[in-house]
């Protein structure tokens, strides 16, 4: 550049080269000036392109010799079924108080409870017993059986036969007389249960006398009765300090999965530090109410028909007829006839559109015709949605009570 130009033709100059230079690298590196135009059809070619290539030699990929990655599996401890089998999570236990009165075989303050419901003329119960008390063999001083009384209707003299266990029990000679019953079910009798008992050195006075008066027959109903509330619907029914156990017909493999379980409980009791006499109130304390509830949320949640089809059946509360409950509703301004200082009240729940109720109101009146001012009856009005005209009638009849009174 000469001293000679001005800025003006510097400035040109300038401009000029910068447009050489970008022009320069336009050519280096397209080659020329390709118009977007042609250039779109260019992009979608090359892009399925790749696709197709990449579709077709992924699967090559797959056959190299990459190893596969192995399956995960979760393994539980304890192969018992009635135990945690192959479910995860913590351990299902029933809630079940065991009555104080109930017979039992082994220390009193041990750290495992098998429970089992049985009938002594149910030939299965049998097998059962004979497992457990193999089992108790090998456990002396951890586990003990208890028998909660669960007498069939059908069985004829099992009543009897549950009667005289407990009274053997009281006696000190409930496991000689559980094995003469169990070898002889189908003979059982009132006769031949009092035989069996002096066989065996039992004072058969007091057994016949127990017998007689039904001495022991509301704690064979009690029993009966905590069976039906957790949902026990057959004979034997076998409960480890809670947890559903599944007998099965191979005896030797049931012995063998009953002691798995025990040893697991009782490594559970160890890890825990559950003091012995103490370990099945606090393992069942937060257990479920009925056996049902063992099995866990229902799988066909979702699908309210697989739900309707699958879904357990409902466990009926029963209540215990030898429990005294604490009422502390008034009913003095509810209907009612019969003494004024009564030695005992009946409350009727009642529906006027109820046979069954119907048939009741004759036991009540036979009721206070016997008994007079010792009893008095309140009636509770209670209709049933089921029952389309039974509103209006108990409306109706607490009218007719206001303008006539009881009738009496």
């Amino acid at each position: 550049m000469s001293p000679s130009d001005t800025p003006k033709k510097k400035r040109k100059k300038k401009e000029a080269y910068e447009e050489d230079f970008i022009e320069k690298q336009v050519d280096e590196t397209t080659g020329s000036n390709l118009p977007v135009a042609a250039a779109i059809p260019i992009i979608i070619f090359f892009f399925f392109l790749g696709a197709l290539l990449g579709g077709f030699f992924l699967p090559l990929g797959k056959k190299g010799k990459a190893a596969k990655c192995p399956e995960t599996k979760t393994v539980m401890a304890g192969k018992v079924e009635g135990a945690r089998g192959a479910q995860a999570g913590p351990i299902k236990r029933v809630n079940l108080r065991i009555p104080p009165d109930a017979p039992f075989a082994g220390p009193k303050d041990a750290p495992v409870s098998i429970v089992v419901f049985e009938d002594f003329k149910c030939p299965w119960c049998k097998r059962a017993t004979e497992v457990i008390d193999n089992t108790l063999k090998a456990f002396p001083k951890d586990a003990r059986f208890v028998l909660m009384n669960f007498p069939l209707a059908r069985h004829k003299g099992a009543q009897e036969a549950a009667e005289a266990g407990i009274e053997a029990m009281a006696q000190g000679k409930f496991e000689a007389l559980k094995k003469k019953m169990f070898d002889n079910a189908r003979q059982i009798n009132p006769e031949n249960i009092v035989k069996w008992a002096g066989e065996v050195g039992m004072d058969t006075a007091k057994l016949k006398t127990a017998l007689d008066k039904k001495t022991h027959e509301p704690k064979v109903k009690s029993q009966l009765l905590a069976g039906r509330f957790i949902g026990v619907r057959g004979t034997p029914t076998i409960l480890v300090n809670g947890r559903k156990f599944n007998m099965t017909r191979d005896l030797k493999k049931t012995e063998e999965d009953l002691k798995a379980m025990i040893r697991e409980e009782l490594q559970i009791i160890a890890k825990q530090r559950i003091p012995r006499a103490r370990a099945y109130a606090m393992l069942t304390r937060n257990g479920v109410r009925n056996l049902q509830a063992l099995s866990g949320p229902d799988k066909n949640r979702r699908n309210p028909r697989n739900n309707a089809r699958n879904k357990p059946p409902r466990v009926r509360k029963v209540v215990d007829p030898n429990v005294v409950y604490n009422v502390n509703t008034d009913f003095s301004k509810e209907p009612s006839k019969g003494g004024k200082e009564p030695l005992v009240t009946i409350i009727e729940f009642s529906d006027f559109q109820c046979p069954y109720c119907g048939r009741a109101e004759k036991t009540m009146k036979e009721v206070m015709v016997k008994y007079k001012d010792d009893v008095k009856i309140v009636f509770i009005n209670t209709p049933l949605r089921i029952h389309k005209q039974a509103m209006p009638a108990a409306i109706a009849a607490i009218e007719v009570l206001k303008q006539k009174g009881t009738g009496e």
